[in-house]
């Protein structure tokens, strides 16, 4: 993925509110994957992120020049990415829970190749709404720290101390989940050994 340049980024915008065409197709170029990788990590499915990089892009292209950004650029794109791919899902499920959007569905096979789905939504259903974002934006988009902090227009110590909270939070209890299986296994084991010898 292309770093994110905060100047090179606001000398696009400055272009491409002159409606300087070369301008957009290179700011398109860099930073398709950046908005890939957002709407991949709400939508967990590749033809649908990729349909979700055409409708930003198309958004953004016909968009009122006034309208765009004259600061914090990379917040906007992330913004304007995730707002446009919420209301994609909308639009998809009628019934669709904002809380649940970093969860993975059963029908999600590009995901469920990588990691087991119900442990993932069990043990990401542990974090807050923040700590959830930063782990989908590091794990399934692959951004950077120093991107996820461009984005969501935080300090990228902060970015990294959630992270690594989050991770943290995340070995405790799948360590907690080995120690209770390990515990019930022997508890079957010594029930089933004490029915035998009675």
């Amino acid at each position: 993925m292309n770093k994110i340049e905060e100047k090179e980024l606001k000398q696009l915008f400055n272009e491409i509110k002159n409606d300087n065409k070369v301008a957009f197709e290179k700011f398109y170029l860099k930073y398709k994957n950046l908005v890939y990788g957002i709407a991949f990590s709400i939508l967990k499915n590749e033809a649908d992120a990729e349909d979700m990089v055409q409708i930003v892009f198309t958004k953004i292209f016909e968009m009122e020049k006034n309208k765009l950004p004259n600061n914090k650029e990379a917040c906007w794109i992330y913004s304007l990415t995730k707002n446009e791919t919420i209301s994609l899902l909308r639009r998809k499920k009628k019934n669709i829970d904002l809380e649940d959007i970093y969860e993975i569905e059963d029908s999600n096979n590009e995901i469920n190749k990588i990691i087991d789905k119900n442990t993932y939504n069990n043990l990401i259903s542990k974090l807050n709404d923040k700590e959830k974002e930063i782990v989908s934006l590091k794990i399934l988009a692959k951004l950077s720290f120093n991107e996820i902090g461009q984005v969501l227009n935080e300090p990228v110590g902060t970015i990294k101390w959630r992270y690594y909270k989050s991770i943290h939070t995340l070995k405790i209890l799948l360590s907690n989940l080995g120690m209770f299986i390990i515990m019930f296994v022997i508890g079957l084991k010594t029930l089933s050994n004490n029915k035998k010898s009675s």
